[in-house]
């Protein structure tokens, strides 16, 4: 598909004036699949917090054609739900034949198995306020695998927040 006439789209409210687009999950897993069929890589604003602190909510992120049959553990990967044939970005944590289970990095409990068949991509590039986060991408990305399968990450976050939190309250009384 080739978008050439940015202005129809904003006619028909699938565009905003600011390029972007309002589209269902069960769309947008269908437009990923067909540009990842014709090997070129997938851009789209994240939604959601379940990836963060390492994908963000806004974050652009891209999505891409992993060239091996097996994803490695670690990486961040689009995958289609199948119940609800919905798109989620999570984290491998880990592989079993040709299963993996996944997890978003702020979650408790992961996805559960999904089939290789299932994802679609890897998350090659992540993009914020015109940045290129390279953290969660690179070799860590086995450590951090380790850290939410073992829960060690959730609750590292979930101190943070708390951290974060607390401090603000401290610093807006003063």
């Amino acid at each position: 598909m080739e978008i050439t006439a940015k202005e129809d789209f904003i006619n028909e409210g699938y565009l905003s004036s600011v390029d972007e687009a309002h589209i269902s999950s069960k769309e947008l897993l269908e437009l990923l699949m067909g540009v990842l069929e014709r090997q070129a890589s997938f851009r789209f604003m994240a939604k959601g917090w379940s990836m963060s602190p390492f994908i963000r909510d806004s974050d652009i992120i891209t999505i891409s054609r992993h060239p091996e049959p097996v994803m490695g553990i670690g990486n961040s990967v689009a995958f289609m739900c199948s119940e609800a044939r919905k798109l989620k970005v999570h984290r491998v944590i880990a592989r079993k034949n040709n299963y993996y289970l996944i997890k978003g990095d702020r979650v408790f409990k992961p996805d559960g198995l999904v089939p290789r068949e299932n994802i679609l991509g890897i998350v090659t590039k992540v993009e914020r306020g015109g940045k290129n986060i390279i953290f969660g991408l690179g070799p860590e990305r086995y450590m951090i695998a380790f850290l939410s399968r073992t829960k060690v990450l959730f609750l590292i976050l979930s101190i943070w927040r708390c951290v974060k939190v607390s401090a603000k309250r401290i610093i807006c009384r003063e």
